[in-house]
């Protein structure tokens, strides 16, 4: 309990710099080690800078020890980007986005909207912000276990409708703040 009152002071104390000390960056993972010389903290939790507009928070704490079978839909993941020959982003780049489907779910693509179970969750755009033609992600049928689809909230997000699923084994940890 301790713990997670600190950790709750330091992430208010962040909010309150972050944009003067990380203006330039899109997405970070940095470790919270550097902040104090405790193990339980290094090995457990990862702060998460999300400088862009696809969530509504910029700062983030990931829990990365928590037990990912007990993610679900609208829980806030931080994961590493595992797609090749993206023109946005490198392999491995850090992302942070919230679950929208999940494995057991029904994922149905209908021209540009995309449905989980039946529900609207997004529309995907046809260009970038460049004007650029944008492929979106088609898929119809059931999600399998351990994969993810994922959004951001904001509708220039780049997210599962134009690069699929995310993997279990590419999650670094769900965000606790």
């Amino acid at each position: 309990m301790q713990l997670e009152r600190l950790l709750a002071m330091i992430v208010k104390s962040l909010k309150s710099i972050k944009l003067a000390l990380f203006g330039l960056l899109t997405v970070s993972i940095l470790n919270l080690g550097f902040l104090m010389n405790t193990m339980l903290i290094k090995d457990r939790y990862v702060c998460a800078l999300n400088d862009s507009q696809s969530l509504p928070e910029n700062f983030f704490v990931l829990d990365k020890k928590k037990d990912l079978n007990t993610l679900a839909v609208n829980d806030v993941i931080g994961f590493h980007f595992k797609h090749k020959d993206d023109i946005y982003f490198d392999y491995n780049h850090n992302f942070i986005k919230k679950i929208s489907c999940m494995a057991g779910s029904t994922l149905n693509v209908k021209e540009n909207a995309y449905y989980c179970d039946g529900k609207k969750i997004a529309v995907s755009r046809r260009l970038d912000s460049k004007g650029r033609k944008i492929e979106p992600f088609i898929f119809n049928g059931q999600i399998a276990k351990g994969e993810f689809f994922v959004l951001g909230t904001h509708y220039k997000s780049y997210d599962s409708r134009y690069w699929g699923f995310v993997h279990k084994e590419d999650i670094i940890g769900i965000a606790i703040w």
